[in-house]
């Protein structure tokens, strides 16, 4: 019936594709055809195996897979997805117009993807028309509509220069305006309005939301993940432990140590490798090779250890499992310090197992952590995931 194209431009992982395919199956099944723009493709085979998507290469700049600097602002993260640069924004914003071309979609979904909806922007379609757009997100993908946007360090209680942030925000909106004059699209009037789509769905809870400062906002909560296989325990007495993350440098010494407790641990992770995995794994401690189903895991776990990834860390909630967060960038700090606020987690650092260490012990022995987290999940104890399919699903209809 309509051709729908999905884009992800931003961020790493799983988590950009996969709380999409119950969408994308129910999508199919209304005999719409779907087509995904991504910027990994590394897992696209495993992900989109129970649908018909047609996925593609997002375009993105050559850096795009390079080592980044922290970045705490919403300029500095279009830093480093070619925003640097007016030759090069310009060719991404013309790729994204020519794959718009090529799909000639009805429809365009974006999730966290900036460039793309600058382009939807001077896109008409063969008969002439502009196709519906739909942003769909987590509180970090869609910034308030504010000049300056909020800068990290300040949500973080870092020291930041605000006139540093209006200056900074000043000259992109210079060079965004630059690019779309280049393309023959209209110019925006702040950073801001970059991300403006003819609907929004913003996908978090109040609590959880990275902009706090936030006024007049919707909240529709999570898509939970799609899936997985039943965690098998080991047969070990003992707190019950669930570890996702990806690695970070004290990981192999936290494992370790982690084994010699021997509490029944389940690990699973991105790019944790086959050495770490031979070298700290045991009876008591497995690794997973595949995704573990989530409602599994919150129905048997007693404490949960993450990075604070946004989706995670909220299913794990809505569970009432306690959290031990290491996080590995801005937007997961933000994550963690409003799991900290809600008194449902605790911060460890990246670099130190021993402190690591001490933070679970002081997790596993005080029970208010857990009780936090429990209210967090009585308080959204009616939170059907379903809700919020249905809810986008009603909203493709209205726009189609």
């Amino acid at each position: 019936m309509a051709n729908i194209l999905f884009t992800w431009e931003i961020g790493r992982g799983d988590g950009h594709i996969a709380p999409y395919i119950k969408l994308i199956n129910q999508l199919e099944k209304n005999n719409h055809s779907v087509y995904f723009a991504a910027r990994e493709l590394d897992s696209a085979s495993r992900l989109f195996a129970s649908t018909q998507v047609n996925w593609l290469q997002a375009p993105l700049p050559v850096s795009h897979r390079t080592t980044q600097k922290a970045r705490y602002s919403y300029v500095e993260v279009l830093q480093g997805l070619g925003y640097e640069r007016l030759e090069e924004l310009s060719s991404l914003i013309k790729a994204w117009l020519n794959l718009f071309t090529l799909v000639d979609p009805d429809l365009i979904i974006f999730d966290y993807s900036p460039t793309a909806i600058l382009a939807s922007r001077g896109y008409r379609r063969e008969n002439a028309s502009r196709p519906k757009t739909l942003r769909i997100g987590t509180g970090f993908h869609s910034p308030p509509f504010t000049n300056p946007i909020p800068s990290y360090r300040s949500m973080l209680g870092m020291n930041h220069d605000p006139a540093d942030l209006i200056a900074n925000e000043a000259k992109m909106l210079s060079l965004i305006n630059k690019a779309l004059t280049a393309n023959g699209i209209t110019e925006i009037d702040q950073v801001a309005d970059m991300q403006r789509t003819q609907a929004h769905i913003l996908r978090t809870f109040r609590e959880l939301d990275h902009y706090q400062s936030r006024e007049n906002a919707v909240y529709s909560g999570i898509f939970k993940s799609p899936g997985g296989i039943q965690p098998e325990w080991p047969d070990y007495p003992g707190p019950k432990i669930f570890i996702y993350t990806k690695p970070f440098p004290a990981l192999h010494d936290f494992l370790l140590s982690l084994r010699s407790r021997k509490y029944p641990t389940l690990v699973y992770g991105d790019g944790l490798g086959k050495q770490l995995m031979d070298q700290c794994g045991s009876e008591m401690l497995k690794f997973s090779q595949s995704p573990l189903d989530m409602n599994a895991i919150g129905d048997t776990a007693d404490i949960a250890i993450c990075n604070a990834n946004h989706g995670t860390s909220s299913e794990l909630l809505l569970k009432g499992l306690p959290i031990l967060m290491l996080p590995r960038n801005a937007e997961q700090h933000l994550v963690a310090q409003n799991v900290i606020k809600l008194g449902a987690g605790i911060l460890a650092p990246l670099d130190n197992a021993g402190t690591a260490m001490a933070k679970l012990d002081q997790l596993l022995e005080q029970d208010h952590y857990r009780r936090s987290a429990l209210q967090f999940a009585l308080q959204y104890r009616d939170f059907n995931s379903a809700s919020l399919l249905n809810r986008v699903l009603e909203t493709i209809n209205k726009m189609l």
